[in-house]
């Protein structure tokens, strides 16, 4: 978004100052992962994707989907607001989701291939659940993580670039949940805030 304003509207772009949002996880309820996955009649030792947003196009549901149906051991949760389309049996539509911390804990991945987002919160929320994140380099979130440690970037629409980071981290995630939690520690909505005063007070005149 800063390149952008710079580009579009020449706005120098060292009087710019980029922020990431905060978020504060809530505590993990014991038996969470267990229960939402009974419920989704998911077997215990499968390897879970979660997807989540509305706005389908932009989010590049279609290249997640497109990367499933060369995955079959991999099974997509698909939760929120879309009509649902053709997809490979291992992808389930679960609609819209008013929270979404059962499906972070039932999962062992979460997958946001986009095409255009300034910082997903979402992919945030999944971070601090412990999951790994596939997303592209066209989310501001991307800027945050280390491929291959917190997540794995690629780019929009490279469904095949999906399936490599999917396969990599099928034998990796769980022991990457830990390094997530701490790194989404740090974008605290403490920590948002702290910055955006010290910008303001360093903007506004006295």
């Amino acid at each position: 978004v800063r390149d952008e304003i710079v580009e579009h509207y020449g706005y120098p772009a060292e009087r710019i100052e980029v922020i990431p949002n905060g978020y504060d996880a809530p505590a993990a309820e014991p038996g969470q992962r267990e229960r939402r996955r009974a419920e989704l009649g998911l077997a215990k030792n499968a390897f879970v994707a979660l997807f989540a947003g509305s706005g389908w196009d932009r989010k590049g549901l279609r290249t997640a989907v497109e990367a499933m149906s060369g995955l079959p051991q991999v099974t997509l949760l698909v939760a929120g607001k879309g009509k649902p389309f053709a997809a490979p049996p291992n992808v389930k539509f679960l609609g819209p989701r008013s929270g979404l911390q059962a499906d972070f804990a039932a999962a062992d991945i979460f997958v946001l291939p986009t095409f255009y987002d300034p910082f997903s919160n979402a992919c945030l929320e999944a971070l601090a659940a412990g999951l790994p994140v596939l997303t592209t380099t066209a989310n501001g979130f991307s800027e945050i993580i280390t491929d291959g440690a917190h997540g794995s970037i690629f780019e929009p629409g490279d469904a095949a670039g999906l399936v490599k980071a999917l396969r990599f981290w099928e034998p990796r995630a769980a022991s990457a949940r830990e390094g997530c939690c701490t790194l989404a520690a740090r974008y605290s909505v403490a920590e948002n805030t702290r910055r955006t005063l010290e910008a303001i007070t360093r903007t506004v005149p006295r």
